[in-house]
Order: C-alpha cells, then sequence, then structure tokens
C-alpha cells in the first residue's frame, strides 16, 4: 500500500505547519517570481510548496497495474528532484503536493514523471498515443492552512470519488508521515 501518514491536526486544518520542508511564501513580494502562460497560468518561485494536478488524455481510464506505474513514477522522482508531501493517482487525473528541488524546474519534473509513466503504461498495455494532457494546473500553497486543506482533499479524494470505503485506505495514495 502507498498509504503512509496520519490525519493532519490543527484546530481548524490537521497539522500542516508540521512538515519540516513547508515555507510560507507570499508570492507576490518575492524578486524570483516568473509568471508564464499557456491556457493555464504557471507561477515559479525557487523553493515554493506545488498543488499540482494533471488529467489523462480523452479521459483515458487509467486500470490498476498502470496507476501502480503512475506511483512508481511519482516515487521515483521523490528525492531525486522533488520533495513529495502527499500524491494521489485516481483513474483519470493525479494529484500531488511536491517542492522542486535545486536544479529542475516543475515543468521538468512533471514532463519526467508524465514521460515515464506514459512510456511505460503504454508498454503494458500495447497502445500507442498520449496518455496525459499536455498542460498541467499548478498552485503555489501560500500557507499552512492552505496545505492543511490540499492534503487532506488529496487524502479524501478517492472516497469521494467512490473508491474506497474510508478515507486513507486507497492503494495509490500517499502522504507524508507527519512527526512532533
Amino acid at each position: 500500500m502507498f498509504f503512509s501518514g496520519e490525519t493532519l491536526v490543527n484546530e481548524k486544518y490537521p497539522l500542516a505547519t508540521a512538515l519540516d520542508d513547508f515555507q510560507p511564501l507570499d508570492l507576490w513580494q518575492s524578486s524570483e517570481l516568473v509568471v508564464k502562460s499557456r491556457k493555464l497560468p504557471h507561477l515559479t518561485v525557487s523553493g515554493a510548496t506545488y498543488f499540482v494536478t494533471f488529467r489523462t488524455h480523452a479521459r483515458f481510464q487509467l486500470r490498476p497495474h498502470a496507476r501502480d506505474l503512475m506511483m512508481a513514477a511519482i516515487q521515483a522522482q521523490s528525492q531525486k528532484s522533488i520533495g513529495l508531501d502527499a500524491a494521489v493517482v485516481m483513474p483519470d487525473h493525479v494529484h500531488a503536493i511536491l517542492r522542486v528541488l535545486d536544479g529542475y524546474t516543475l515543468s521538468q519534473v512533471l514532463q519526467r514523471i508524465k514521460g515515464q509513466s506514459s512510456r511505460r503504461i503504454n508498454q503494458i498495455l500495447h497502445r500507442q498515443g498520449p496518455v496525459w494532457l499536455v498542460e498541467s494546473f499548478d498552485h503555489i500553497l501560500r500557507h499552512g492552512a492552505e496545505l492543511a486543506e490540499k492534503m487532506e482533499y488529496i487524502r479524501q479524494n478517492p472516497a469521494k470519488q467512490g473508491l474506497e470505503g474510508s478515507a486513507g485506505s486507497y492503494r495509490w495514495l500517499f502522504v507524508k508521515q507527519i512527526t512532533g
């Protein structure tokens, strides 16, 4: 099972500030802010924690083995190019909370994750063509309450979609262990 975490705990929100690597950020005050856009705006700031979502091409449904491959691709980048706080692989989309490590960009990291998983998924299913949409949604998390809210959203997403009986028991869910 990929889940390894506790429910977050803070009065209104679960333990957001207990994640050691999270740094609150006023991105509009940062001299490093870079703004790019395609259909969606993409903001980049060094050291930021991102909530990202990407979807399958044409609502392609990932079978269990394909979801295993996708989670493995995400976890393969953990500590190599990203600091991973949470991820969930749903049948037609992925949510993750991560920080990009020095020397990489969010675009490079997502390209690696989606590219690696696409090749493997297409191989096992004996198919060709895109698995993931090119563009992803990304949002810089600015404070602890927002981090806690997004982590809880990721944890609850499978249950809300009717894919598990209780939050936290979904096979393709990872939530970083919180200590403290």
